[in-house]
Formats: structure tokens, C-alpha cells, sequence
């Protein structure tokens, strides 16, 4: 299986491409909204957890266009502001992870957003 995490914090994206290497996913991390729209047509991953604050986007507007484009791609989203978790569930991403996290959530937060 393949993720991408999008995130500007290149701390974030080395503790989650370590974590998911772990678990013996691809990883393909990314630090901006255009490189996220790159890596989703090139490696059409089944996940990703993606910054709900990018540097140059709204991680929650972006997502809400990737999940129209790409139909069954698992998506969850993570913030540092308390108060874009409820935005992010409102915009219909149910799993949406508070940093800093626990990677034990992760996991959990994947799979029930993966098919079978």
C-alpha cells in the first residue's frame, strides 16, 4: 500500500515515513499543495494523511477536492489548532488526528477508513 503525508513540517513527514515504513507501506511525503497534486497522479496512493494548514493551502479545501478526484482514497487529516478539528470532521473527514499524536493512533485511523 501506498501513503502520502502532506506536510510542511519536515519533522512531521520523517516521524510518519519512518512509522510507515514500519508497517512496510510506500511512503511518498510532500511539503506543499503542488507537490501533494504530483505525488497523487503519479504513485495513486490508497492514503494519506495530509496537514490541515499547508503553507500555501487549506488542507481541508484541497482534501475535499482529492477526495472528489479520487474516489476510495482513504484521507486523514491532522492539525496543531484544536479548533480546525471540528471544521475538518464538519468538511466530512471523520478521522483527524490533534498533534501532537500518538503514532499509535495512526494505524487504527487507517484502517477504518480502508477498505476490508
Amino acid at each position: 500500500m501506498t501513503l502520502v503525508v502532506a506536510d510542511d513540517d519536515p519533522d512531521i513527514r520523517r516521524v510518519l515515513a519512518r512509522w510507515a515504513g514500519r508497517f512496510g507501506l510506500e511512503c511518498v511525503a510532500v511539503e506543499s499543495a503542488d507537490s501533494l497534486l504530483r505525488a497523487l497522479d503519479s504513485c495513486r496512493p490508497q492514503a494519506l494523511i495530509c496537514d490541515v494548514n499547508l503553507a500555501e493551502a487549506d488542507g481541508i479545501a484541497l482534501c475535499r477536492i482529492l477526495a472528489a478526484r479520487h474516489p476510495g482514497l482513504a484521507i486523514v487529516m491532522m492539525t496543531g489548532d484544536p479548533g480546525e478539528v471540528p471544521r475538518a470532521r464538519a468538511a466530512g473527514f471523520a478521522e483527524v488526528l490533534q498533534k501532537p499524536f500518538d503514532l499509535a493512533l495512526v494505524e487504527p485511523a487507517l484502517r477504518r477508513l480502508l477498505p476490508g
